[in-house]
C-alpha cells in the first residue's frame, strides 16, 4: 500500500465520555517522519511510564505507523529514533482513562539534505559549467537502442531476465521489510479491541461535532491506519468541504483516491493543491496518478520534476524506476549513483543501480551493489530476491553471491526462494570453474523450494534438467510436465520436454512439444521490437520538456 501523507504534528487529545468508562485502558498511536514528510519505515518508538518506569517499544509500520493500543492512564515519554536521524522525545504525555493521544514525531537527519535544485541546461542542452552534484542527465532519442545491446550481440534470454527484475524492481517503491514477528504490526484480540474503542471515540467526536474539520479529518485518519480507503474518503471528503485549503487533508484524498484507483479524482485534487503550493512531493504523486493511467511520458516529467525540487530518497529511487521501467538505462544509472553519493544507507537506491548495472550487460557492478544492498540490513528478504536472479552472471563474484543466498536460507529457510536460489547458486553459479558440486544438495533444496510453494514451476523445471543431466529421463519427463501444467506458457520447458520425448522414442510427443516452444518462442521474439518502438518515443518526449522549470 502507498505512504499517506501528512497527519497532526502536534498532540491530539481525543476524549469522549462513554458508557462503560470503568475500562481503566488508553491508547497512543501517531506517523514518524522525516523533515520532508516522508514515512519512516522500521523506526524504534519508545514509551515510558513516568510514574512506574516500565518501558514499552515497538517499529513503525509500512506506513510509517505505529501504535501503543493497550496502555494505563498516567503520564509518558515517547522517543523515536532511527538510524541517521536525531532521536525526538515528547515528555509529559497526559494519557486518561478511555483516551486515545495521537503523537507524531518529526525526525532531523544527522547530516542534512542538500536541497539545491538540479541546474537549468544551457541553450545547447548541456549542463552549465558550474553544475556539480545533481547534474540532470543527458537523454538522447538513441540512448534505449545503445542500451539494449551494449555489446552489439543479442541477448534474448538475459533480455527476459532483465524484464522480469525491471518489473520486480517496481514492488521496492511500495514494499517495506516485513516488521519482527514480535512487533506491533501483529494482530492481538487485545488490540483489536483497543482499536474498536479508538473507532467508536472518534465516530462519538463526529457525531456530537459534524461540522468540525479535525473531528472528520482525525476519523478519515483512523480508517487510513487501518486500510478502509473507502470509508476514509467518505471522511476526508467533509473535512475537505469544510476546510478545502488544508494541505495534509488534501494530499491523504489524493493518496487515498489514487490508491483505489479514481485517477481523475486523484488528478484533479492535485492539480488543485499545485495552484495553491508547487510542492515536490504533490508532482511526484502525480506521477503515480499518471504512471497508474498509463501515461509514461507525463509521468516520468513529474517524477524528474520532483527529483529536480526535492531530491530526497524517494523522489530519487521514483524518477530512476521510472527510468528503468522504460528501459533509459544509462540515465537511469546516473540518477541512481548520485542517490547513492547521497543516501549511501538506501537498500533500494542500490537495488535500483544493480537492476541498471545488468541491463547494461555490466555483470560484475551490478553484483557487487546488490551484494551491498543485502549487507545494509540481513534480515530484509528483498535484496537476496534480486541477487538471486543474478546467481550465475558473474564468476568473479559467484562466492559472494553463493555465501549470501545461504544466509538467506539460514534466516528465513521456509522461504522457497530462498532454497531455489541457493540452490541454482551452488549448481550453477560457478559455471567453468573447478567447483564441486553436491548434486543432492541441490535436489533436496529444489524439492524443498517446490514443497514449500506449490505454484512455483521453477523448481521444477530445474530438477527435469538435474534428472535429465543424470540420464533420469522419466524423473526428467515428470518434472518438466509438472512445470507445464503450473506455466503453460513456459516455453523452456516444452522444448526441454520435447527433448526427453526424443529420447524415450516418443517422437509424435517431442514433434507437439517442439511446435508448442516454437510458438511460444517467436512470440517472444515479437514483444521488444514493439516495446523498444515506444520506449524511444517516452525518451524523445522527455528530452523535449527537460528545460522546464520545475
Amino acid at each position: 500500500m502507498r505512504n499517506f501523507g501528512y497527519t497532526i504534528f502536534s498532540f491530539l487529545f481525543l476524549t469522549v465520555p462513554v458508557a462503560h468508562s470503568q475500562d481503566d485502558v488508553a491508547s497512543i498511536l501517531g506517523t514518524v517522519r522525516d523533515q520532508s514528510g516522508g514515512l519512516l519505515t522500521g523506526a524504534e518508538v519508545t514509551l515510558r511510564n513516568d510514574e512506574t518506569s516500565a518501558v514499552m517499544s515497538t517499529v513503525t509500520s509500512s506506513q510509517g505507523r505505529y501504535l501503543f493500543g493497550s496502555i494505563r492512564a498516567g503520564v509518558y515519554t515517547a522517543s523515536a529514533e532511527f538510524a541517521g536521524f536525531h532521536v525526538s522525545s515528547h515528555p509529559e504525555i497526559m494519557v486518561n482513562h478511555q483516551q486515545a493521544v495521537v503523537v507524531d514525531f518529526e525526525l532531523v537527519r544527522e547530516n542534512p539534505t542538500d536541497k539545491r535544485t538540479l541546474p537549468e541546461q544551457g541553450q545547447n542542452g548541456l549542463p552549465f559549467h558550474n553544475a556539480d552534484f545533481y547534474d540532470v542527465p543527458q537523454f538522447r532519442p538513441g540512448a534505449l537502442e545503445g542500451s539494449l545491446d551494449p555489446g552489439g550481440y543479442s541477448t534474448p534470454g538475459r533480455g527476459e531476465a532483465s524484464n522480469q527484475l525491471l518489473q520486480d524492481v517496481v514492488q521496492l517503491k511500495t514494499d517495506a521489510a516485513p516488521a519482527e514477528a514480535n512487533s506491533a504490526d501483529k494482530s492481538t484480540s487485545t488490540q483489536n479491541e483497543s482499536l474498536d474503542r479508538i473507532e467508536f471515540k472518534l465516530k462519538e467526536v463526529v457525531r456530537l461535532n459534524p461540522g468540525s474539520f479535525e473531528a472528520n479529518h482525525n476519523l478519515g485518519e483512523f480508517y487510513i491506519h487501518q486500510e478502509k480507503l473507502a470509508t476514509a474518503i467518505q471522511c476526508l471528503e467533509r473535512a475537505r468541504r469544510i476546510n478545502p485549503s488544508d494541505y495534509v487533508n488534501g494530499y491523504d484524498l489524493a493518496l487515498a483516491y489514487l490508491q483505489t484507483r479514481n485517477l481523475s479524482r486523484a488528478r484533479q485534487q492535485i492539480q488543485e493543491m499545485l495552484q495553491r503550493k508547487d510542492a515536490a512531493e504533490l508532482h511526484n504523486l502525480l506521477g503515480e496518478v499518471e504512471a497508474e493511467a498509463g501515461d509514461s511520458a507525463t509521468a516520468a516529467q513529474e517524477y524528474q520534476r520532483a527529483a529536480q525540487m526535492e531530491p530526497n530518497e524517494k523522489h530519487l529511487f521514483d524518477w530512476g524506476n521510472e527510468l528503468l521501467l522504460h528501459r533509459a538505462y544509462q540515465p537511469a544509472i546516473q540518477v541512481f549513483s548520485r542517490g547513492v553519493e547521497q543516501y549511501p544507507r538506501s537498500a533500494k537506491l542500490r537495488i535500483g543501480l544493480g537492476i541498471a548495472f545488468y541491463s547494461r550487460s555490466q555483470y560484475d557492478d551490478a553484483v557487487q551493489f546488490l551484494c551491498a544492498a543485502v549487507d545494509l540490513d540481513p534480515s530484509d528478504p528483498r535484496p537476496y530476491s534480486f541477487l538471486g536472479k543474478m546467481y550465475d552472471i558473474s564468476t568473479t563474484l559467484a562466492k559472494e553471491v553463493t555465501q549470501r543466498l545461504s544466509q538467506f536460507v539460514q534466516l528465513y529457510p521456509k522461504n522457497a526462494q530462498a532454497n531455489y536460489y541457493f540452490a541454482l547458486s551452488l549448481w550453477k553459479g560457478q559455471r567453468g570453474q573447478d567447483a564441486q558440486v553436491d548434486l543432492h544438495q541441490v535436489e533436496a533444496l529444489l524439492k524443498t523450494a517446490a514443497g514449500l510453494d506449490s505454484r512455483l514451476s521453477d523448481p521444477h523445471l530445474q530438477l527435469g534438467i538435474l534428472y535429465a543431466s543424470q540420464q533420469k529421463d522419466a524423473d526428467a519427463i515428470r518434472e518438466y510436465q509438472m512445470a507445464i501444467t503450473l506455466r503453460p506458457d513456459l516455453a523452456d520447458a516444452h522444448y526441454r520436454l520435447g527433448q526427453a520425448y526424443q529420447r524415450t522414442g516418443q517422437k509424435f510427443k517431442a514433434k507437439q512439444e517442439m511446435e508448442i516452444y516454437s510458438r511460444l518462442h517467436n512470440a517472444k521474439l515479437t514483444q521488444p521490437e514493439r516495446k523498444r518502438g515506444e520506449d524511444r518515443e517516452l525518451v524523445s518526449t522527455v528530452k523535449e520538456n527537460r528545460k522546464q522549470k520545475p
